[in-house]
């Protein structure tokens, strides 16, 4: 069976780990999954038909913020959930036919900056922002195809987003 770990991220105590975690036997689907520092208790907080991905915690450790990805349409949405995975729910505001993807909160927990693509083409990857309960969504980049922005998030005092631009050429 194989078995592949990636996208950990501390807890903002540095007690817990939350990481993404695909099983072949399983279906290669992602699952959200986490343990504490030493390695020990690793425990699913995710089980779905979808691969759950891309976990981030909000910097007060409430709740973790992830992408919940439909495996036949790629199109994304982004999810919070408790720590102990209990309470799983769309991200306010984001329950709309775009794509919302590779989200995290602002070191201060009060915005959320993600990827965020009009309609369901994927064609034209932008970065947003929206406050923590998901009102004053913001479009920051326009960005068209061939150029694609990935992996956005805050600067330490919230006032610059970095994230990354790829070009594909053909």
């Amino acid at each position: 069976n194989e078995v592949t770990e990636d996208g950990a991220t501390w807890s903002p105590n540095g007690q817990k780990i939350v990481y993404q975690r695909t099983e072949a036997a399983a279906g290669s689907r992602a699952q959200i999954w986490i343990m504490n520092a030493d390695g020990s208790g690793q425990t699913r907080l995710t089980n779905t038909a979808t691969s759950d991905l891309r976990a981030s915690w909000r910097p007060d450790g409430q709740k973790i913020l992830f992408s919940r990805c439909n495996a036949t349409t790629g199109s994304c949405d982004l999810y919070t959930m408790n720590p102990d995975g209990t309470g799983q729910t769309v991200f306010p505001l984001l329950t709309t036919t775009d794509d919302e993807d590779h989200g995290s909160f602002s070191p201060d927990g009060s915005k959320v900056v993600f990827l965020c693509s009009i309609g369901t083409s994927f064609a034209n990857q932008n970065i947003c922002t929206a406050n923590s309960d998901g009102s004053n969504r913001q479009q920051i980049t326009n960005t068209v195809s061939p150029v694609s922005n990935y992996s956005p998030a805050f600067s330490a005092n919230s006032a610059k987003i970095a994230f990354v631009r790829q070009t594909t050429t053909s």
